[in-house]
């Protein structure tokens, strides 16, 4: 019996952690760590107590905007390695947010100084389609793969590249975000 692309096993209605058979491991939960609880502010305090802030966004110019956002949460900074990472939300919308509001994936240096942004409404313009591939599963994750293989020249990829932290704003409740980097959602 195959069960890698088991994500959760119940027996007798407790979910089982790991199984073993005649002391082998045949199973083991998939684990993923929550960034967002463990996003920083800039002296890299918990942002907000708790990582994240509802009702703001982020501007396009890499602070918090002025401009309040009803149904918005907004991460504090979470470490981006920038070539080859990939992002999955859960929990929140970024590929189908309100088209009408403004939704972010702000890039930074290792000093948490702004380098480059981009939004959920230049992706869905298509745009950008041809650098960031988005996709979404059967259980609401949200993957996000930026194509290292595109060129140089591209100045969203150069900062992605070069980039040491992300913060997000998407549409929803921080309660329920989950982010992840390089590691997928069980």
């Amino acid at each position: 019996m195959d069960l890698t692309n088991l994500k959760e096993l119940l027996v007798n209605g407790i979910k089982l952690v790991e199984l073993y058979v005649n002391g082998v491991l045949v199973w083991m939960a998939k684990t993923f760590t929550n960034l967002v609880p463990l996003s920083v502010d800039t002296d890299g305090s918990i942002f907000n107590g708790v990582g994240y802030k509802e009702n703001v966004r982020l501007s396009s110019s890499g602070g918090i905007s002025s401009s309040a956002q009803s149904g918005s949460v907004t991460t504090g900074f979470i470490p981006w390695n920038g070539d080859g990472d990939v992002l999955r939300l859960k929990g929140v919308e970024w590929m189908n947010a309100p088209s009408n509001q403004h939704f972010y994936f702000n890039f930074y240096d290792a000093d948490k100084k702004f380098i480059i942004y981009t939004s959920s409404s230049i992706w869905n313009q298509g745009s950008i389609d041809h650098i960031l591939t988005a996709t979404r599963d059967e259980d609401g994750v949200e993957t996000f793969v930026w194509n290292k293989e595109y060129g140089t020249t591209n100045s969203l990829l150069q900062g992605v590249r070069s980039a040491k932290f992300i913060r997000i704003t998407a549409y929803g409740s921080g309660a329920d975000m989950i982010v992840t980097i390089n590691e997928e959602i069980a």
